[in-house]
């Protein structure tokens, strides 16, 4: 969700922590252009995609399964 590619930010927002990439994701069939190819790609395996799906339209499932996922990795290491 931070980053950007080819010089072009994927938000607004560089330092804004949001979903607006899973939105790109599933736009990225109508045109989206600045979107990795290996990003893109994940659009087209049906279990990435309903992650995609879910976060593009919750952004608060979304940072919930990242502050889950983020306290596992912390205690495992």
């Amino acid at each position: 969700t931070l980053g950007r590619v080819d010089g072009n930010p994927y938000t607004d927002d560089w330092l804004k922590f949001n979903n607006t990439i899973y939105k790109m994701l599933l736009a990225a069939g109508e045109g989206v252009k600045h979107m990795l190819k290996t990003d893109t790609g994940l659009v087209g395996d049906e279990e990435c995609r309903q992650y995609i799906e879910r976060y593009a339209h919750d952004q608060n499932v979304f940072f919930e399964d990242f502050a889950r996922a983020y306290r596992r990795m912390t205690l495992l290491g």
